[in-house]
């Protein structure tokens, strides 16, 4: 639980849809961030520690994904991780990231600015520090991209990490010296204006809200058939892992056109759709067998009355039957 799916991030790496997801979270839909803008940037970070005998330990961390956003002669750091489960630390692992990347940068400014040591002289507290008075780095922005079935019930800051009561008394005084440390969660079953996203986000993350209702789902994707029996690989494999479907969604089977590379999906969905009926029948059969079972009912006579109350095969009541009757 709690990590990020390959296919996911390969999907989101996509520069149209991971500008779409910081104009929709952030700017409310207005189109600020142009895929143009947008360079992917190197996701390993890392930093040497000295540790209490002087020797160095690296310190290392894999973001999943990174973007340098030029706006004009402004520059950030646009950043996404991915969660098919609940990490009860993100806080701290979203603030460790972070670090790593404004380290990066001031590491990068000294480099340059070691570089430059004949142009312009540095005072003493410029050269202790490797930077200039008029060096700056750019902000760093990190969305949590949650897509697991479960709700979240993590800490969404820091201040949530500590114990409980931990702001009574003394620690009340210690508040505005204890800085807190956000994270931006984006729950993508539960975003409620989906319409502020222009890409196939919208598509997507509509589809994401009726998971849990196979029903729902299949008449999304009978409204929005035109997309769903048309998409590209990646996509697909990203809605697998998505709908954490990739029981059901094994393979691209049938529906996979070589000559143009994109997958009709209308069939999986509509196979994952029949084995949440299914499902939800043998449910009903076992639930029935073992009411019949406590009356002292026959088997024979549960099995008539399991056929009357399900339209299915005798050989699959009979199949049930075999499990749910010891």
């Amino acid at each position: 639980m709690g990590k990020s799916s390959t296919a996911v991030n390969h999907w989101m790496r996509d520069r149209g849809r991971f500008a779409d997801l910081f104009n929709g979270v952030v700017f409310g839909g207005e189109q600020i961030v142009r895929p143009e803008e947008l360079e992917e940037a190197r996701g390993e970070s890392d930093i040497l520690v000295p540790d209490k005998g002087e020797k160095e330990r690296q310190v290392q961390r894999y973001r999943d994904i990174v973007m340098q956003w030029k706006k004009g002669p402004y520059l950030a750091m646009l950043a996404c991780e991915s969660q098919s489960g609940i990490h009860y630390a993100m806080p701290v692992r979203n603030m460790l990231y972070d670090s790593l990347s404004y380290t990066e940068q001031i590491r990068r400014i000294r480099q340059n600015n070691r570089g430059k040591a004949g142009v312009g002289k540095m005072t003493g507290e410029e050269f202790l520090s490797g930077m200039r008075k008029e060096d700056r780095i750019c902000p760093v922005i990190t969305l949590v991209l949650y897509y697991g079935e479960d709700e979240w019930d993590g800490s969404r800051n820091l201040y949530d990490m500590f114990p409980e009561g931990w702001k009574e008394q003394i620690w009340k005084m210690l508040e505005k010296y204890v800085p807190d440390y956000r994270i931006n969660l984006v729950d993508v079953g539960k975003i409620g204006k989906i319409e502020k996203f222009t890409s196939d986000l919208q598509l997507i993350f509509g589809m994401l809200k009726y998971r849990e209702d196979m029903g729902e789902l299949q008449k999304y994707v009978d409204r929005h058939r035109e997309y769903f029996q048309n998409v590209d690989v990646d996509t697909y494999r990203a809605v697998r892992e998505l709908l954490h479907a990739g029981n059901v969604m094994e393979g691209m089977k049938e529906g996979y056109d070589r000559k143009e590379g994109t997958v009709n999906m209308c069939k999986a969905l509509d196979d994952l759709y029949q084995k949440g009926v299914d499902n939800g029948m043998e449910q009903g059969i076992q639930a029935l067998v073992e009411i019949c079972r406590e009356l002292g009912q026959t088997r024979e006579v549960t099995e008539k009355k399991v056929c009357e109350k399900f339209t299915v095969s005798q050989e699959k009541v009979r199949e049930c039957m075999e499990k749910y009757w010891a």
